[in-house]
């Protein structure tokens, strides 16, 4: 199959294009070839692109529409697919304005698509990640969630191996939640990496407990984490 994956070189695109070029014919696709590959003709196109930085969402809406909204739009037009795969977020689910331009992008996707599979990820943690509550925990830097707060996780490695199996199976479709059966708090996965929380002195409470799609034989967080740990 030919394959085409934006943000290629993304911490998890990098993960689905390595993935993928198991089985397919993968085309990476990053800023820097993007105006030279418009128009090109593929069997999937496999989005990873967008920004991923929650709290700077909340802060530049404007960009981060044109990031995670616009991109999207663009993407669907400028090139030719028979299925189109979105790696959204959990988020999509909240009301801050990261998850609600994830969910423009999801109904731009569903109206201009006539096979689409989007996979709304859990934390994603994993070699090289660059933010996220475990990459603070990790670094001793003070997180801006509540010891209350719970979280389901996943890795790059384990998102890559759903967006094979979603190219391999035309069955799956629609939307897919994707990350561990289980949740854990801030002070659950400081344990695990035996580190110590610093909290912020403001703090929001996040809770992401949806449940995951049981066709991909999800683990715990804490083997999740613990992959990275070890």
């Amino acid at each position: 199959m030919r394959v085409a994956v934006i943000g290629s070189k993304g911490f998890i695109g990098s993960c689905v294009v390595e993935q993928l070029r198991l089985q397919h014919d993968v085309i990476g696709i990053c800023r820097e070839n993007y105006r030279e590959l418009k128009s090109l003709s593929v069997d999937c196109l496999v989005n990873c692109g967008g920004n991923s930085r929650k709290y700077w969402a909340n802060q530049n809406r404007v960009e981060d529409f044109k990031q995670s909204v616009l991109s999207v739009y663009e993407s669907l037009l400028d090139f030719k697919y028979k299925r189109y795969v979105y790696i959204s977020s959990l988020d999509a689910f909240g009301k801050n304005i990261y998850g609600y331009h994830k969910r423009l992008a999801e109904t731009l996707i569903e109206n201009e698509c006539s096979s689409y599979a989007i996979l709304r990820c859990s934390a994603v943690i994993g070699k090289g990640m660059k933010k996220g509550v475990v990459k603070d925990i990790q670094d001793n830097v003070p997180l801006f969630v509540s010891p209350s707060s719970r979280f389901k996780i996943i890795t790059s490695n384990a998102v890559s191996e759903v967006v094979s199996k979603v190219l391999a199976l035309d069955s799956i479709s629609g939307y897919v939640n994707v990350g561990s059966v289980d949740t854990v708090t801030p002070e659950n996965i400081a344990f695990l990496m035996n580190k110590r929380v610093k909290y912020c002195d403001v703090v929001e409470t996040q809770v992401f407990d949806y449940k995951t799609d049981d066709r991909f034989g999800f683990r715990t967080a804490e083997e999740y984490i613990m992959e990275i740990v070890s």
